[in-house]
């Protein structure tokens, strides 16, 4: 039943998905402004791995104050040690849709997006730890905040912030960056990530709005270390088309 359920989320938001990308493909016709983004993402550290892809949709255009839709499908591993099986390792296996709506505030040179919606989980773990708290189908809230501020044309600020029902989940980062070679902007970022008993910090350099073969790149690499005593490098990268 649990299986199903989950199935049957990801179906919807998939068709959430492509709804919106036919819907803004028509509404843009015209080409005179941006309303749909689509993304996608991996993220790697020394006990896991996530990838991800969605998208934003901005009917009133992406310049603009007014509605914006976001929707989200991630799946991924990762691996710990579980105190109630006497430290045995545990795999961990994730598969995740958020559904989004929003809105979008533009002031000058800041945007603030702001969303509220579903966080659908599933979590399986093997071997079964009893004093897991995240295991099985979960359905919650999940609130969301992201910000860019661009003070000059060679300076960028951004931060993303959520906090989910789901695993009492909250994650913050903040980025600050510098445009080099009129190219793409580097600079360093923070990442905290929490999670019932489980913490994780991040410090790294990012690279932001990289263009080329018609796409934009994003990608950090850097330090992590979390509540485990487990320490090693992260790396990520995401790709974004504007239409």
């Amino acid at each position: 039943m649990r299986g199903a359920c989950v199935c049957a989320t990801i179906v919807f938001a998939i068709a959430s998905v492509t709804s919106c990308v036919s819907v803004a493909a028509a509404a843009n016709s015209d080409g005179d402004t941006d309303r749909l983004l689509l993304f996608s993402g991996a993220d790697l550290w020394r006990n896991g791995n996530f990838a991800h892809a969605g998208l934003y949709w901005s009917p009133d255009g992406m310049d603009r104050d007014g509605l914006t839709f976001k929707t989200l499908l991630s799946e991924g591993t990762y691996r710990y040690r579980a105190g109630a099986l006497n430290d045995q390792r545990v795999l961990g296996r994730m598969l995740g849709a958020q559904i989004l709506p929003g809105w979008r505030f533009v002031r000058g040179p800041m945007e603030v997006k702001v969303f509220a919606g579903i966080d659908i989980r599933d979590v399986r773990l093997s071997p079964d730890d009893p004093g897991a708290r995240l295991k099985g189908t979960h359905v919650g809230l999940h609130t969301g905040i992201e910000a860019w501020y661009q003070p000059t044309s060679d300076t960028m600020a951004a931060l993303n912030a959520n906090v989910s029902t789901v695993g009492r989940q909250y994650f913050v980062q903040a980025l600050a960056g510098w445009r080099l070679f009129d190219a793409f902007y580097l600079g360093p970022e923070l990442t905290a990530f929490s999670s019932y008993d489980y913490r994780q910090w991040r410090v790294g350099l990012h690279v932001t709005a990289l263009r080329w073969l018609e796409l934009e790149w994003s990608g950090a690499l850097g330090l992590a270390r979390d509540s485990d005593g487990v320490s090693g490098l992260y790396g990520r990268v995401g790709i974004l088309k504007r239409y």
